[in-house]
């Protein structure tokens, strides 16, 4: 019986299954890749929109009007007691905070 040089079936169905996983877990990393970086754009604009809605806040609570609008960003304010003011910050429909704020405490 000669020696007979080669791979078998079950060698190269081997071979492929690796091939294969190591493939799909290289495609699926750079998926999540991207997905996350998508994420943070996403983070840096809403953060960018409500640096700037409360740059506007300032300014149009200084001319004594209680609301402001910038894109799709409300600020809204409302007065609680004599030093005491209740801001909402909305952004869409996703996100929203309240926060009580004394008056004096917060200065540009």
């Amino acid at each position: 019986m000669e020696n007979k040089k080669g791979y078998t079936l079950i060698e190269l169905v081997i071979a492929i299954g690796i091939v294969l996983i190591l493939g799909t877990s290289i495609v699926s990393a750079y998926i999540n890749l991207n997905r996350s970086r998508v994420s943070i754009y996403e983070i840096q604009d809403v953060s960018n929109k409500l640096q700037n809605a409360m740059e506007n806040a300032i300014v149009s609570i200084k001319n004594s009007n209680s609301n402001v609008e910038y894109e799709d960003v409300n600020v809204e304010l409302e007065k609680v007691s004599d030093d005491l003011f209740e801001v909402r910050v909305s952004f869409g429909e996703k996100y929203e905070l309240k926060k009580l704020v004394k008056k004096g405490v917060y200065s540009d």
